[in-house]
């Protein structure tokens, strides 16, 4: 089964069924990452992809048609987003550990700084927002998470609330690796509650990631946007996300002094 395509000499030749399918993904997925903060999901159109790609329109419906449960442009649409979010695709790992080989040197240069555990959190707080939002993928993801796990569980959709799952662990076991433990080990911080140290971490990954999946999607609003990135008093440096994360690690650890 084959579709017409663009190449970059501009000569169309016909593809096979998984080019014409990885070439539509492709283009649903970059249009995701560019507009999906601002439009959701309802960016991404089969129609759109078919226009803009050139490939067969009766290829491309085809390839989605075979799904009994959802519509062309729904089935289209739940790919996009399961290759999106199963995302990165090998050329962006140099990225990926130029992100975290930078932000790892910000938490270690803020824990330096700190004197208090409540400040280094906080200074902690606006690396890890300002590194999210500058990170269109990774800001991407958070904002559509929540949509989708209950949207999966919804529909009994198990192979995407498998993948949302998946990912969101290894978000918050990097979260645990790289910001919390290190932070905790660095002022000798202590479990509020009768649990492992190892317990609390994960505790406290969980409570950071459901306020960074409500609070992302917001900072692309103007009203909500202006709250999230400016101090939240004159004179001040401390941001919503300085003074929530802070918030929420000292709520699951304490100082040895306390």
């Amino acid at each position: 089964m084959t579709g017409t395509g663009r190449v970059a000499t501009g000569v169309r030749r016909r593809l096979t069924h998984d080019e014409t399918r990885a070439l539509l993904l492709d283009w649903g997925t970059q249009v995701l990452f560019r507009e999906g903060l601002a439009y959701g999901m309802e960016a991404v159109s089969l129609e759109d992809a078919v226009r803009e790609t050139g490939v067969s329109r009766t290829s491309a419906y085809r390839i989605w048609s075979s799904d009994l449960e959802r519509s062309p442009q729904e089935a289209f649409r739940r790919d996009v987003l399961l290759h999106s979010i199963r995302w990165p695709a090998t050329e962006d790992l140099d990225e990926l550990i130029r992100l975290r080989e930078s932000f790892i040197d910000s938490i270690r240069s803020v824990a330096t700084e700190a004197r208090t555990p409540e400040s280094a959190a906080e200074a902690v707080g606006d690396v890890l927002m300002a590194q999210i939002m500058d990170h269109q993928a990774v800001a991407l993801f958070r904002a559509l998470q929540a949509t989708f796990a209950s949207r999966a569980e919804e529909h009994g959709d198990h192979e995407l609330s498998e993948v949302l799952d998946t990912t969101e662990t290894r978000w918050r076991e990097a979260m645990i690796e790289f910001v919390l433990a290190p932070l905790v080990a660095a002022f000798a911080l202590t479990p509020k509650l009768d649990v492992p140290i190892r317990t609390a971490l994960e505790q406290t990954s969980v409570a950071i990631s459901a306020f960074l999946t409500g609070v992302v999607p917001k900072a692309s609003l103007p009203t909500a946007g202006a709250i999230i990135d400016k101090p939240l008093a004159d004179g001040s440096n401390l941001k919503l996300s300085s003074v929530c994360l802070s918030a929420l690690v000292m709520a699951f650890f304490e100082s040895p002094e306390a």
